[in-house]
């Protein structure tokens, strides 16, 4: 569990994705990027859905010293 949310990591086959619910991508430069389509395949509903938006609002904060929970992490530069 991560923050709640169930997690796993394991290979997915194409087909997986253009049937999810939602799908984002991270990374350092990414942060959290929602995919709204996939070989013009609208992934989910084309929108942000509710984890990645939940994922999304929490590293904003915590990038941006709104959680205290988290302010260990922030290293001033």
């Amino acid at each position: 569990m991560i923050w709640g949310w169930p997690c796993w990591k394991r290979p997915i086959d194409r087909s997986e994705i253009y049937i999810c619910d939602e799908f984002f991508m991270t990374g350092t430069a990414a942060q959290i990027t929602v995919v709204v389509k996939v070989d013009h395949r609208p992934v989910g509903k084309g929108t942000m859905g509710p984890v990645t938006n939940s994922l999304s609002t929490l590293f904003d904060d915590v990038v941006h010293g709104k959680n205290s929970k988290y302010a260990h992490w922030n290293v001033p530069v």
